[in-house]
Order: C-alpha cells, then sequence, then structure tokens
C-alpha cells in the first residue's frame, strides 16, 4: 500500500516530511533530486500525484449567509487560525454524518489518495484524552505486533480505555 499524505484544500497543499509544499515546490523537489543523480523520487512523486488527485476531485459550493453568521465564522478562524472553509466543511461532516437517514452515515472519509485535512474543534472529552497517532510497534516489524503501549502512562492508559 502507498504512503497516504495529508493535503490542505484551502492552500492547495500536501504533507511531505514534515512541510506543507504547493505543487511547484514538489516538482522543484523532484528536478533537484533529479538533477544531482538521486532517482529516489517516488516518495515526493507519490505527494505530488495525491494533491494532483485530491485537488481535481474537490468540489466547490457556495453558499449564502447572513452578515452576523459570516462574521462569526471570520471571529472564529481568526481565533483558532482555520480558514473559514475549513470551518464550514467540518461543520458539513458533522451536519451530514448527525442527520444520516436511519442512522447509517455515507462514508465521508475521501480514498486514501485524497485525504484532507478537516480541523474541528474537540469535545470536552477529546480535550482531555491524549491522542496517540502512530503507535510504535514492538519487534522492528510489521506484521501482526502489538503496538507499543508502554511510551507514556497516560497512553497506556488511553490504550486500556479503547
Amino acid at each position: 500500500m502507498s504512503e497516504v499524505f495529508e493535503v490542505d484544500l484551502d492552500a492547495e497543499r500536501v504533507l511531505f516530511d514534515g512541510a506543507w509544499m504547493t505543487r511547484d515546490e514538489l516538482a522543484g523537489l523532484i528536478k533537484r533530486m533529479m538533477e544531482s543523480g538521486d532517482f529516489h523520487v517516488a516518495r515526493p512523486g507519490g505527494a505530488l500525484e495525491q494533491l494532483g488527485a485530491a485537488m481535481s476531485g474537490a468540489k466547490v459550493l457556495h453558499l449564502r449567509v447572513s452578515p452576523q453568521l459570516a462574521q462569526a465564522v471570520q471571529e472564529l478562524a481568526s481565533r483558532t487560525g482555520r480558514s473559514p472553509s475549513a470551518i464550514a466543511r467540518g461543520a458539513l461532516v458533522r451536519a451530514v454524518a448527525e442527520n444520516a437517514a436511519g442512522g447509517a452515515a455515507p462514508s465521508l472519509t475521501p480514498a486514501a489518495s485524497q485525504r484532507v485535512v478537516a480541523v474541528t474543534e474537540p469535545s470536552p472529552e477529546e480535550e482531555e484524552t491524549p491522542m496517540i497517532l502512530t503507535p510504535k510497534r514492538r519487534g522492528g516489524g510489521s506484521g501482526g505486533s502489538e503496538p507499543d503501549r508502554s511510551a507514556t502512562p497516560a497512553a497506556k492508559e488511553a490504550w486500556e480505555k479503547s
């Protein structure tokens, strides 16, 4: 399975090796790598491909809101460092999930090649719970080994609760 890179639809950037990069920046990186004789361009090429797929598959919705709602969204965006689009996208995802007919929400998760960043406010419970993003595996390899839950007491407790 190929690596999945996060895509920011608003900024048209992909997270590659800890840095948000545009198409041009990734293309420049690949070009510099090739010119220096480094032909290991599969990862940056994959990131570039996923960015292109996510952007070409993204749909634009236009909506009208009251001046008061627009101001409130802008203030929330300023306070949280998110774009108004990211705030609206998060609200739409939650609304669709909460109001799905028969309780079965449609899959709102994009395909792996089109994974996007959708930042939402954490619930009070989520703020208090440590989040383990990538558990280390014992045994140094893949293939069914148990996650290492002993990193910190808080991490161990979070794993035991889940």
